[in-house]
């Protein structure tokens, strides 16, 4: 059978979700989301500098209205807050809370360590290149038009 590319990535996603899903029920919760996850790890790994939900948005290629739904989901569950910032009333600046960084400090090392064993036996020029093609994937999935 031929390769599709489109059919590559979504089994690649399948199979990095369900191992991902491991962690995140056992640190985040039953209810957790992946994309939660994404977004603590965000966080966390861009901290001290400022965080808006528009770099989140840009991040993870997300709605306005979605980021909004799911920040509001993780200030609920006491793992982000958002705080108003001095020089502009309409920015929120995005934080871990105490509980958000524990959260984060478990993880870290597993998530670490899956993109290792991910990437394990690739070398480097080869996935220069894949980082560079999965660019190209994205720039030109943005353009298509359906």
């Amino acid at each position: 059978m031929e390769k599709i590319i489109g059919r590559e990535i979504k089994n690649l996603h399948q199979i990095l979700t369900r191992r991902f899903y491991k962690y995140t029920k056992k640190y985040v919760g039953e209810d957790a989301t992946l994309m939660q996850t994404w977004i603590l790890g965000y966080i966390y790994q861009t901290q001290p500098k400022e965080i808006f939900q528009k770099d989140i948005e840009r991040e993870f290629e997300l709605a306005k209205s979605t980021t909004t739904s799911i920040l509001k989901l993780m200030e609920r569950k006491e793992l982000i807050v958002r705080k108003s910032v001095d020089y502009d009333d309409r920015l929120k600046q995005i934080t871990l809370t105490d509980k958000g960084r524990d959260i984060m400090f478990a993880m870290w090392d597993n998530i670490i360590k899956s993109d290792i064993k991910l990437i394990q036996g690739i070398d480097k020029e080869k996935l220069d290149i894949f980082y560079e093609v999965l660019d190209q994937v994205k720039a030109n999935a943005e353009k298509e038009v359906m």
